[in-house]
C-alpha cells in the first residue's frame, strides 16, 4: 500500500501517475538532487521525529519500501518541490485585489464566550429562592463563584450549547442535587468576526489558493501530454 509520506494518506492511482510524470518533467528541466542533500533530509526527519535510522527504516518498510527505495522517494519529492517552485509562481496581487479577497474570503474568528461557574449550598437558599434569583438575573451574594473561563464557539461541547442563546449576565442552573445548585453565568461575549486585516497573511492565503489552481492546471496538462497504456479496463477513469 503506497502512502503519502508525512500524511499517512493512501495514494490514489492518479497520485502515483502524476508523481512519476512530475519526476520525469523535473529531470527534463535538468533538476537533480545529490546524495548529500538526501542525507541532510534524512537527518532532519530523524531529528524532527526523534527517531533513529532503524526506526526510519521500519517506517519505509511499513510502506513497502527498502531503505534505498525510501531514499529515492525522498529524492523524487525534493525534485518535484524544486520543479514546482520554478514553474508555478502565483502573481503578486494588487492592493485592490488584496482588499477584495479579504472582504470575500477572510476566515472568521469564532464567537467567544466568557462564563463563570457558581455553586449555592442547599442549606443556604431554598429551591424557590434560587429559581427566583436566576429569573431576576441578579446574583445573590452567597454564590460561591469560580474563576472566569473563556470558550470559543467551536470548543463548546454538546452539553454547553445552551451558552450560545444566553443573554449577557444571565444565569442558568446546570444541576440541582442534594448538595446544592450548580450555576453558570454568561459574563461576556464576542461575536464572530473576520480575522484582523494583515496584508502579508492575506497575500499568503491568496498565493495558496492560486497555487492550488495552477497546480491542478499543470497536472492536467501533464496527463494530456502522455499516452498511458492500461492493463485493467476502466482504470483510466481514476485519472479524472
Amino acid at each position: 500500500m503506497l502512502m503519502h509520506y508525512g500524511t499517512g494518506e493512501q495514494k490514489t492511482f492518479r497520485d502515483i501517475v502524476l508523481e512519476e510524470l512530475m519526476v520525469v518533467h523535473s529531470r527534463d528541466l535538468g533538476i537533480s538532487i545529490p546524495d548529500p542533500a538526501i542525507d541532510s533530509m534524512i537527518a532532519m526527519i530523524q531529528k524532527r521525529s526523534g527517531i533513529n535510522r532503524e526506526q526510519l527504516t521500519e517506517m519505509f518498510e511499513s510502506q513497502g519500501m527498502t531503505w534505498q527505495e525510501g531514499r529515492e522517494m525522498l529524492r523524487n519529492r525534493r525534485m518535484i518541490e524544486e520543479m514546482l517552485s520554478i514553474i508555478i509562481r502565483p502573481p503578486e496581487p494588487t492592493k485592490e485585489e488584496i482588499r477584495r479577497y479579504y472582504g470575500e474570503h477572510a476566515p472568521q474568528l469564532p464567537a467567544e464566550y466568557t462564563v463563570r461557574l457558581g455553586f449555592i449550598p442547599a442549606d443556604v437558599m431554598s429551591s424557590d429562592e434560587v429559581y427566583a434569583m436566576v429569573k431576576s438575573g441578579v446574583p445573590a451574594a452567597v454564590i460561591q463563584w469560580d474563576r472566569d473561563q473563556s470558550y470559543r464557539d467551536n470548543q463548546l461541547t454538546a452539553q454547553q450549547q445552551f451558552i450560545r442563546s444566553m443573554e449577557l449576565g444571565a444565569m442558568y442552573i446546570m444541576d440541582e442535587n442534594a448538595d446544592g445548585y450548580d450555576l453558570v453565568q454568561l459574563v461576556s461575549k464576542k461575536d464572530a468576526a473576520p480575522i484582523p486585516f494583515d496584508e502579508a497573511q492575506i497575500v499568503a492565503m491568496m498565493h495558496e489558493s492560486i497555487y492550488k489552481d495552477l497546480l491542478e492546471k499543470f497536472q492536467k496538462e501533464l496527463l494530456a501530454r502522455v499516452k498511458i497504456r492500461y492493463c485493467k479496463p476502466g482504470i483510466e477513469g481514476l485519472l479524472e
